[in-house]
């Protein structure tokens, strides 16, 4: 609400209404205003300051009714951004806040789900009602790519269920392939980095 309209309807008397209706008018313009702060006051505290998803109050508050939220199908997308201590710490937080507003930002894009939240540091959960399961991997796949090629690396894990798995297993399943993921991600920067340093083989 961003203002309100004092009205009366079949008052008999104009000249007694108006005045009634002046001496509520202050406690009137009162109660928009506590309304309106009250209502920016909730969405502070269930929108996450730096990339302007939803945060993890949210998250748990909204968990309870996902159950409801699709006819078919629920998958879950979970999402880590690697490097980004490492980051921190060789170029700046602003280049890390950057990176994660990036990513939030193109999982909006990607899924267009209302259910998109970072509820950790660099993690991120999107859950996505009534969308095949080949369809969820490929934008998942795509969202990978895309980002790799901004030089922005995550280990994405999803989930789908046609409403055989309860919401918790779901998420768990999306999270653990995460970790998997994320697992492979570092050995192959470890084994590329062993790699570099082996001397040349002698001809």
């Amino acid at each position: 609400i961003q203002g309100g309209t004092l009205t009366a309807v079949d008052m008999e008397d104009f000249h007694t209404g108006a005045p009634a209706l002046r001496s509520v008018s202050f406690s009137f313009s009162m109660f928009c205003h506590n309304l309106l702060l009250y209502n920016h006051l909730v969405k502070q505290s269930q929108t996450d300051a730096l990339t302007g998803l939803k945060n993890r109050n949210r998250y748990e508050q909204d968990l309870p009714e996902l159950n409801h939220a699709f006819r078919r199908s629920l998958a879950c997308v979970y999402v880590d951004a690697n490097g980004l201590h490492e980051l921190n710490n060789s170029e700046g937080h602003e280049a890390g806040d950057s990176m994660l507003r990036t990513i939030a930002a193109r999982l909006l894009a990607c899924f267009e789900s209302p259910y998109t939240y970072r509820i950790g540091g660099d993690e991120f959960v999107v859950l996505i009602p009534d969308l095949e399961e080949g369809e969820v991997e490929r934008l998942c796949r795509g969202l990978t790519e895309e980002l790799a090629a901004e030089r922005i690396h995550i280990s994405g894990g999803f989930a789908w269920g046609g409403g055989d798995l309860s919401l918790p297993e779901l998420i768990k399943r999306a999270e653990e392939d995460m970790y998997a993921k994320k697992a492979a991600f570092y050995q192959r920067e470890t084994d590329g980095r062993r790699q570099s340093r082996d001397p040349a083989p002698r001809p």
